[in-house]
Formats: C-alpha cells, sequence, structure tokens
C-alpha cells in the first residue's frame, strides 16, 4: 500500500480525496463492462492439484458463464512440469494493469500462495470488490464489513455465479455505489501514510508489551544475541 500511495502521490487528505474524485470521473459507472474481472497467476497450494486450485476453479466458472466474467491466467509459474497442459485447457489471458480493472463494474480478489495483497488497493478504486473468503487474516480487515466495503463469496465459489449477477444487476446499481463509497472512505480513514505509520508502531507496541509480560529481560537478552552474530546498528544508520 505504501508503494500505491507513492506512485498515485497521495501525502495528504485532500490528496486522496482528489485522487477518488478523478477516479469516479475517468471510471464512469454507465460506461463500465457489465462483468466481473479477474487477472493473475497460477499460485497456490502445491499440495492440491492444480484443476482443484480455487483461482483454477474460478478460471473454470469463467469458462461456463464468459457473459459475466472476464477471468484468467496471465503468467504460469510454479507448476512447470504442469504449465503446459494448465495453459492448453485455460490459455493465456492479456494482463491488465490493475487500475484498469476500473473499467468493470466488478473485481474478484482472490488468494492465491498466500493472502491477497492487492486487496486493500482495489478497496481504494472505483469498482465494487468481490472477495472470495480466506483463511488469512491482515491486519486491517477487522475493521472492514461484509456487504458495506465488499461482497462476500464462499470460499468454494459455489455462491460464485449468483453473487456476480447480483453485482451486476440494473436494480443492485445504487447498493453497489454506495459499497465502493464506504471502501474508499475507509482507505481515506485507514491506509494514508500517518494511519499506517501509527498502526505499525501500536503493532510494535502490542510485541514490546508481550515479550515483557513473558520476560521482564528480553532487551538484555536480544542484547547478548545481537552481540553474538556481531550486529552493528551503525551499519543500518550509514546505509
Amino acid at each position: 500500500m505504501w508503494s500505491y500511495n507513492k506512485k498515485n502521490d497521495l501525502k495528504s487528505m485532500d490528496a486522496i480525496k482528489k485522487f477518488y474524485q478523478m477516479q469516479q470521473q475517468k471510471y464512469l459507472w454507465e460506461k463500465k463492462t457489465r462483468k466481473a474481472v479477474w487477472r493473475g497467476s497460477s499460485t497456490g497450494n502445491k499440495k492440491l492439484p492444480w484443476r482443484d486450485l480455487p483461482r483454477s476453479k474460478l478460471i473454470n466458472a469463467s469458462m461456463l458463464h464468459p457473459d459475466i466474467l472476464d477471468v484468467g491466467y496471465y503468467a504460469y509459474y510454479q507448476r512447470q512440469k504442469e504449465a503446459e497442459v494448465i495453459k492448453a485447457e485455460f490459455g493465456r489471458k492479456k494482463m491488465i494493469p490493475i487500475e484498469d480493472f476500473q473499467t468493470y463494474i466488478a473485481v474478484i480478489d482472490i488468494d492465491g500462495n498466500a493472502w491477497s495483497s492487492r486487496f486493500p488497493n482495489l478497496l481504494c478504486q472505483n469498482s465494487v470488490v468481490l472477495k472470495v473468503d480466506s483463511s488469512y487474516e491482515t491486519y486491517f480487515e477487522q475493521s472492514l464489513t461484509p456487504w458495506v466495503h465488499y461482497v462476500p463469496v464462499k470460499s468454494d465459489l459455489s455462491d460464485l455465479v449468483e453473487v456476480v449477477n447480483h453485482a451486476l444487476a440494473e436494480e443492485n446499481v445504487l447498493i453497489m455505489q454506495e459499497i465502493v463509497t464506504n471502501a474508499n472512505e475507509w482507505c481515506t480513514s485507514h491506509l494514508s501514510n500517518i494511519n499506517m505509520a501509527h498502526q505499525m508502531l501500536w503493532t510494535l507496541v502490542g510485541y514490546s508489551e508481550l515479550l515483557n509480560a513473558s520476560s521482564f529481560n528480553w532487551q538484555e537478552q536480544w542484547g547478548r544475541i545481537k552481540n553474538d552474530l556481531g550486529y552493528n546498528a551503525s551499519i543500518l544508520l550509514n546505509d
């Protein structure tokens, strides 16, 4: 998220608000493609057969419902021995820059090897986010509410088509736009550089309190470890 703010020069609250206004003007809702979009690579649990990967299931659904889903792999990583087989099955879609996801009404977010790092970025855009339930929880998700900041999809994708149709329905336009507005307001209040710095500070304070509770001399112990490793703080200061 730091890089996202830097790329878009979001240094102040005024800059953030102007950025959201620009997105609304550039990606008008009535001109968006009436589909849900996703692009990514073939990452996922290496213990699962490639057909059972959540992302592969997502692409299968897209092949069955191309009228509402524009989904595909743009790269094949990790499973080199199977890459050609997977590619023959699913093909290769053209990569779409993340900001151009906003040309679609809905954007799907789904895990790969671990949590989806693009999730907070998507919440800051001008399309409704369809978030596939994850077994991971990031530090900021406790402040997010399904159907307020994003639209949830079951982890097994059993309700995917139903949810996508709901998000794309003409009668739900105002509801989806309100969810986007809520998500953008959440971004404004939680993902500015100063707020992320505060959150990081309180996380470090929390770790310190846990260490103090378990061992009153942890700083002394850590000092001995640093000395044993030949750690020199001045090296970092001079970099």
